[in-house]
């Protein structure tokens, strides 16, 4: 039996595409302050130009990165990807060390070959051969005239070529965008019912505190399960602003991040963009087994296991898959495997445990759920037997007839023959005789009855000592 499950499952790939996003994390003894996606650097080599679409009119893609705690050199490396994930440029550089702050980059020349390739690029960082973080970035096509301008929080930006500067509230607090990640990590496939979340950092650096609060404008397709309420910053202190979304229907979709500080909008946004492809899942059953194995006896009482393997031989993992029986009176549910995943490729085994409660021949079906769609996965007999019942009419028969055959059987066994003789009898020589006792043996000479203790045979005559 093969159950074909296509085009059931839709397939989000969430791609995070923003001009700044930070990346911390600890790598012998340096950190990765902040990374960037720019078009130009200013004169102490700091982007000035932040965004993700690029077109002709742009000379370069510019990966920017800030390291802070160099304790020793250590090879900082960039992998430019194509949109078929081939490997298009690749550039190493060395860190200097001893600073306690110091910033790197690699090009990407926007030539004329680059353009024969639009669509989502990618750029990978490395130390010491260490995979950090990946960045994103549109390539247009040759015929695209505009450009889309993605700003963040701290940028008062509404174009290309303005430079972002930082926001400051009245009293002195300057709020930051100092972090920005998604859970799970970027790239990672989404699927309808499955849960990610943005978490956005942001640092007041400024000399007061700033209450600051963050809002999602959420696509119909993304549904918005929890924002983080307003919340003070004080001076010099981090926060972390925390976003769930729900992942409802397929489809292309972009979420939009805004904030106010201390009630006053700040311009620029957060910009998520959600695109969604059709999987390929196709469940496949393989395999059936019974505890107890077929031909064995069921009584009312027993218990009947099914391990049921199913194969996701399709391209995509099938998410949420469940096994589930259609019981009928008389066969009662006792627990089952719970709904998993199955990777593509991958097979599983789902285990169904039922107890028979009365004798009979049931018909089974199973019926296999997928990602919330209910399919029919085949029908399974078990066979009840009742067991051999015995009325008290033939019980009484029995015993009675068991009874008679032991009582004659013993009466056999303890029967002992016996023989009269005559009160006086006389022997060969003359001398009377006593009475023979009761027969308890045989003349070894005649073979006539004889007392046990007699000494001689009462018809022959011979001695029984001999």
């Amino acid at each position: 039996m093969e159950l074909n499950v296509k085009s059931m499952v839709p397939l989000i790939f969430l791609t995070l595409l923003m001009t700044i996003s930070f990346y911390t994390s600890a790598i012998q003894g340096q950190r990765i302050e902040s990374h960037v996606i720019a078009s130009e650097l200013d004169a102490q080599n700091r982007p000035i130009r932040f965004k993700t679409d690029f077109t002709k009119s742009d000379p370069y893609v510019i990966s920017w990165v800030q390291l802070r705690n160099v304790e020793k050199v250590y090879t900082c490396t960039w992998k430019w990807r194509d949109p078929e994930n081939n490997l298009w440029r690749e550039e190493s550089k060395e860190t200097a060390p001893g600073q306690a702050t110091q910033w790197l980059f690699s090009y990407l020349p926007l030539e004329e070959k680059v353009f024969e390739k639009p669509g989502f690029w990618s750029v990978l960082f490395y130390i010491e051969g260490k995979y950090q973080f990946t960045d994103h970035f549109t390539v247009l096509s040759k015929e695209a005239t505009t450009t889309t301008t993605l700003t963040t929080l701290t940028t008062v930006a509404t174009t290309a070529e303005t430079t972002p500067t930082q926001t400051t509230a009245q009293g002195g607090a300057v709020i930051s965008t100092v972090g920005l990640r998604t859970i799970p990590e970027e790239g990672t496939p989404l699927y309808p019912g499955d849960h990610f979340t943005l978490i956005i950092t942001l640092r007041n650096e400024g000399t007061s505190a700033g209450t600051v609060e963050l809002n999602s404008q959420t696509p119909s397709g993304v549904e918005l399960i929890s924002a983080p309420p307003p919340t003070e910053i004080k001076a010099g202190e981090t926060r972390d602003f925390t976003f769930e979304f729900l992942c409802k229907n397929p489809g292309t979709y972009t979420a939009q991040v805004t904030a106010t500080l201390e009630s006053v909008p700040l311009e620029g946004a957060v910009t998520l963009r959600i695109a969604v492809a059709e999987p390929n899942v196709e469940i496949r059953l393989v395999g059936v087994k019974t505890t107890p194995e077929k031909g064995v006896a069921i009584r009312p009482g027993d218990y009947v296991t099914f391990t049921v393997s199913l194969k996701n031989e399709g391209t995509t993992p099938a998410k949420t898959v469940e096994l589930k029986p259609i019981l009928p009176e008389g066969i009662e549910f006792v627990e089952a495997s719970p709904p998993t995943e199955i990777k593509a490729g991958e097979t599983k085994d789902f285990t169904i445990k039922l107890l028979c409660r009365e004798a009979g021949k049931y018909t089974v079906p199973f019926v296999l759920n997928v990602a919330g769609e209910t399919m029919d996965a085949g029908e399974y007999t078990i066979s009840v037997t009742a067991p051999i019942t015995v009325g008290w009419p033939v019980i009484v028969v029995a015993v009675l007839v068991i009874a008679i055959i032991g009582a004659l059987v013993f009466y056999k066994k303890k029967r002992v023959p016996q023989i009269s003789a005559p009160k006086l009898t006389v022997g060969r020589e003359g001398v009377e005789r006593k009475p023979p006792e009761v027969v308890g043996a045989y003349c070894i000479h005649c073979g006539a009855p004889i007392g046990e203790s007699d000494k001689f045979c009462g018809r022959c005559g011979k001695p029984q000592n001999d």
